[in-house]
């Protein structure tokens, strides 16, 4: 059984954040908007996906999983944008952009 799971009571709350950043979160926000831009996060995301979906280790090595990997990791870049749409509204008025073919 994974850690996670086993003491689950424990690792399904914040354990990360300060007791600040708990009563503040948008502090956490700031914090990886100067850290990070987004062309960052999803090169760090695209990097991490491209290795698990080449493995053959578990849990990797079973199509569901991967299948899995592939939606959380574009679940997390929209969870940066979000932030990033919170710390930088004028991001999310900015056009969008058109890749060329």
């Amino acid at each position: 059984m994974s850690l996670f799971f086993e003491y689950s009571e424990f690792f399904n709350r914040p354990i990360l954040l300060t007791e600040t950043e708990k009563l503040n979160p948008s502090l956490v926000f700031e914090r990886i908007c100067t850290d990070y831009n987004l062309a960052e996060l999803r090169e760090v995301c695209e990097n991490i996906s491209s290795v698990c979906l080449t493995s053959d280790f578990p849990p990797y090595d079973d199509g569901n999983e991967r299948a899995n990997l592939q939606l959380f990791c574009k679940n997390v870049i929209a969870l940066f944008e979000a932030v990033f749409c919170f710390v930088k509204p004028e991001l999310a008025g900015e056009k969008q952009v058109v890749l060329g073919n």
